[in-house]
């Protein structure tokens, strides 16, 4: 019994000692085409217009995807569908991230 004490124990030691904590992830830089976001969306991804929504900590492959259809036309958009024609894949993926990584404000009443 003794000799399962302690190899529990130096396996649980050995088990504390080995953790890590991933490293944060870095934030990303701002994209070569957030200017044309800016003036609805706001560089913090915070609406500012009515009419545009807060993109701030939205989803990364949902806004990707949401700029893909309105490339292509399956999306209507104000707007959206010119600004989202001049936009490499690249810039997509880009500007997703970086309006994913933005803090939300939460709801406001």
């Amino acid at each position: 019994m003794p000799t399962m004490t302690l190899t529990l124990t130096t396996l649980l030691a050995l088990a504390a000692s080995t953790h890590t904590e991933a490293p944060a992830a870095a934030a990303p830089t701002k994209p070569a085409q957030l200017g044309i976001c800016v003036l609805c969306h706001g560089e913090d991804g915070h609406s500012r217009t009515p009419v545009a929504p807060n993109l701030a900590g939205q989803n990364a492959a949902y806004m990707e995807r949401a700029l893909h259809r309105f490339q292509t036309g399956q999306r209507e958009g104000d707007g959206m569908n010119a600004v989202a024609r001049v936009l490499s894949a690249d810039d997509i993926r880009e500007l997703a991230a970086w309006y994913a990584a933005q803090p939300c404000a939460g709801p406001t009443r």
